[in-house]
C-alpha cells in the first residue's frame, strides 16, 4: 500500500466526487456528495484530506434552510464515501444554529445555542444483538462571546452502540455501550 492503512478502494480509477448545488438567500439545497460538519464536529464531520488518504463525504442530500440571519436549520441524509463507493449505513440528521446577539441587543458581545441530531440505520448481520440497529446521537452547544473573551461548550450524547472486535472483524455484546463527551473551549 502507498501509506498504512490506506483504503484499498482507491487502487482503480473513478468519478470521486459530483453534486449538484441550489443556493438562493434562505436556502441551500445539494444533491450527490458533500461535506457537513454540526457543531465541533464531534457528532457529525465529514472533510477529506487528500494527502492522508482520507474522505468520507456523504452521498445524499443537503438542505440548509436559514429564515432569517440568526437562524440555520440544516437537515442531511446520505451515506458515507468508502473508496468510490458508499457504505450500506444511512446517516441523517438536523442541526439547528440560533443566535441571540439581535434578541439581546448585544454589540460587542455574542450568545448562540444549537442542537443536533444525528441517526445512523445499519443493518446488523449478528445473532441476538442487544443494541438497536439505529444509532441516535444528540448534541447541545453553548457559545458565548465579550470583547476578546470567549467560552464554547457543547455536550454530545450516544445511545448503545456496539464496538468493532479487530481481531477477527467481529461485533460482541459483551461491549455495547452508550457514549459521552463534553468540549469546552475558553480563551
Amino acid at each position: 500500500n502507498a501509506l498504512l492503512n490506506y483504503n484499498p478502494k482507491y487502487n482503480e480509477t473513478n468519478v470521486a466526487t459530483y453534486f449538484v448545488n441550489y443556493k438562493n438567500s434562505m436556502l441551500d439545497v445539494t444533491a450527490g456528495y458533500f461535506y457537513e460538519q454540526f457543531g465541533s464536529g464531534m457528532l457529525l464531520r465529514s472533510w477529506e484530506d487528500r494527502a492522508l488518504g482520507i474522505n468520507n463525504a456523504l452521498r445524499g442530500g443537503k438542505i440548509v434552510f436559514t429564515p432569517i440571519n440568526s437562524l440555520a436549520i440544516k437537515a442531511v441524509y446520505g451515506q458515507q464515501r468508502s473508496g468510490f463507493d458508499v457504505s450500506d449505513a444511512k446517516v441523517f440528521g438536523f442541526d439547528i444554529d440560533y443566535s441571540l446577539d439581535e434578541l439581546m441587543n448585544f454589540e460587542a458581545s455574542s450568545l448562540s445555542l444549537g442542537f443536533s441530531f444525528v441517526g445512523r440505520d445499519e443493518a446488523i448481520e449478528f445473532e441476538n444483538p442487544i443494541f438497536d440497529d439505529l444509532t441516535k446521537a444528540y448534541s447541545g452547544r453553548l457559545n458565548f462571546v465579550h470583547n476578546a473573551f470567549y467560552v464554547s461548550s457543547e455536550y454530545n450524547y450516544k445511545s448503545d452502540d456496539a464496538i468493532l472486535i479487530l481481531q477477527g472483524n467481529t461485533i460482541s455484546n459483551d461491549f455495547v455501550k452508550p457514549g459521552s463527551a463534553l468540549l469546552v473551549n475558553t480563551g
